[in-house]
């Protein structure tokens, strides 16, 4: 369940402004459930049945306050503030059994616990307009993910020991500076911004403990990490009918404080691994492309005969190679992505209907989603997920609207 109010003010005054009320409350349950017969699996001709299930129920409850206000100090220049006070409680219960007629795999364990924490957001920048249509800008925020807990099949009474299998709330502080613009009657904009953000206690899942049999799963906190780049988006439309629009996005996102992060299975000394934690200080995150960039050319031209518009519009997307892991195993870096999808259309006029025929990556350009470590340690293998947008794939597409 999930309510929000809000009061908005009229627009043109000193201060443009928007504040409100947020309320926010969910109970979830999984239940993850293993069945193994190891005989096959180590080539012995019995059978070895060994399972586990796990039920986790977690019951949230979030609220908060928030208010953000523009300052029209001037035709050109304005100030932006703003913040938001919020207060989670979470609670959990973990409980692994043994199906009927299997041994155990892992222990039977259960185990409940809470938290709860308050959190303060807030968001203040300037705007100033070189003219009508250019505007430069910087901005600061903070954000925060509340805290949780990393309840997984593979929980032991030593993680909750440690730590009661919790995990703590991430913060991050941001700052950015951009410019925004447009021209000739808008047929050309273009916006530009460059960004830092330093994460505390950032939330990450890894492989916990390499040097068990079968490898612990479960959600961490990265003392430290900084993401900072730029991105660049321009859109042109050179002709009646003609839309060009390309983006380009640099990211350097690296751990600058994580000295004692989780080993990959199999990891020596030699590789780094000490005690069953490696330095991944200066380590790329998981899923951060260096580089990714998109471009999009539209042509559409009114149809004579019906009230319609038809249209072609091909695309481009790459992405660089991207880390799946974040204890950087060397059989966990994905591949880079080059993707060319096209449309080709008709929608009426009032907007009520479209037909399309979609083509996406039409060059049969083959990449993997997610490359992970595989969870029988030491073997060392590589769990490989497919991504459906790596086939080559066409559909009809129908689209109505009132």
């Amino acid at each position: 369940f999930t309510q929000e109010f809000r009061l908005t003010s009229t627009t043109g005054d000193l201060v443009d402004f928007v504040a409100g009320l947020f309320y926010y409350t969910l109970d979830a349950e999984s239940l993850e459930d293993q069945r193994f017969d190891f005989g096959p699996l180590l080539g012995i001709p019995v059978r070895i049945p060994l399972a586990r299930a796990a039920l986790s129920v977690i019951s949230t409850e979030s609220m908060a306050a928030f208010a953000e206000g523009t300052w029209n100090l001037s035709e050109k220049f304005r100030a932006i503030t703003g913040f938001r006070a919020s207060r989670d409680k979470t609670s959990g219960t973990f409980s692994r059994t043994i199906p009927a007629g299997y041994g155990p795999l892992t222990a039977p364990f259960t185990f409940s616990t809470e938290t709860d924490y308050s959190g303060f957001a807030w968001r203040a920048g300037i705007q100033y307009y070189l003219t009508e249509n250019t505007m430069t800008y910087i901005t600061g925020s903070t954000g925060y993910k509340g805290p949780g807990f990393s309840f997984s099949n593979d929980l032991t009474p030593e993680q909750v020991a440690f730590n009661s299998a919790a995990v703590g709330a991430e913060t991050v502080l941001t700052y950015e500076v951009g410019f925004k613009g447009n021209w000739f009657d808008n047929r050309l904009s273009l916006s530009a911004a460059t960004y830092h953000s330093t994460f505390q206690d950032l939330q990450t899942t890894a492989f916990l403990d390499a040097s068990s049999a079968l490898l612990s799963i479960g959600i961490v906190n990265v003392p430290e990490a900084v993401a900072k780049g730029m991105e660049m988006e321009v859109t042109a439309r050179p002709l009646e009918g003609l839309t060009l629009s390309a983006s380009l996005a640099y990211t350097d996102a690296k751990n600058t404080d994580f000295p004692n992060g989780p080993c990959y299975s199999a990891q020596t000394p030699a590789q780094g691994c000490i005690g069953g934690m490696q330095s991944l200080n200066g380590k790329t995150l998981p899923f951060a492309p260096t580089w990714a960039g998109f471009a999009h050319i539209r042509y559409e031209r009114a149809l004579g005969f019906i009230p319609a518009t038809a249209y072609v519009q091909p695309s481009y997307y790459y992405r660089s190679p991207v880390q799946s892991e974040p204890n950087q195993t060397p059989f966990s870096m994905g591949d880079s992505i080059n993707m060319l999808n096209v449309a080709l259309g008709v929608v009426t006029n009032n907007g009520h209907w479209e037909f399309a025929l979609i083509g996406k990556n039409i060059l049969d350009s083959h990449f993997l989603g997610r490359l992970n470590q595989g969870v029988f340690a030491p073997a060392q293998e590589t769990i490989h997920f497919p991504s459906i947008e790596s086939l080559e794939l066409w559909g009809l597409q129908v689209k109505f609207s009132y």
